[in-house]
C-alpha cells in the first residue's frame, strides 16, 4: 500500500515538475514574443513617420507596397498581442492548478 502511495506521489510530483518547466518555457516565449512585438511596433512607427514626412513635403506618394507592409505589420502586432494574452491566461490557470495540487498534498 505504502509503495503504491509513494509511486502515485512520485507521479504527481513528476507531473507538477513537468508543468512548472512547461510554464517556465512558456513565460520565456511570452517575453521573446513581447520583445519582438515591441521591435515591430517601433519599426512600424519609424516607417510611418518617414512616410508622413515625405507625404507632407509632397516629395513622394505612398507606394502600395508600403501600405501593404503597414497593414501586415498591424495584423502581426494584433495577432502577437492576442497570443500573449492567451499564453498569459493559460499560464496563470495552469499555475493555479499547480498551487492547488501542491497544497492538497
Amino acid at each position: 500500500r505504502r509503495r503504491k502511495r509513494y509511486q502515485r506521489m512520485g507521479k504527481d510530483f513528476k507531473g507538477m515538475v513537468t508543468r512548472c518547466i512547461y510554464i517556465g518555457k512558456e513565460n520565456d516565449n511570452v517575453k521573446k514574443l513581447k520583445s519582438a512585438t515591441e521591435e515591430l511596433k517601433d519599426l512600424r512607427s519609424n516607417v510611418m513617420k518617414r512616410v508622413k514626412m515625405y507625404e507632407d513635403q509632397q516629395k513622394l506618394k505612398r507606394l502600395e507596397k508600403v501600405q501593404v507592409w503597414l497593414r501586415q505589420a498591424d495584423g502581426a502586432i494584433k495577432e502577437a498581442e492576442e497570443m500573449m494574452i492567451n499564453m498569459i491566461s493559460s499560464s496563470s490557470s495552469s499555475n493555479g492548478s499547480s498551487v492547488m495540487m501542491s497544497s492538497s498534498h
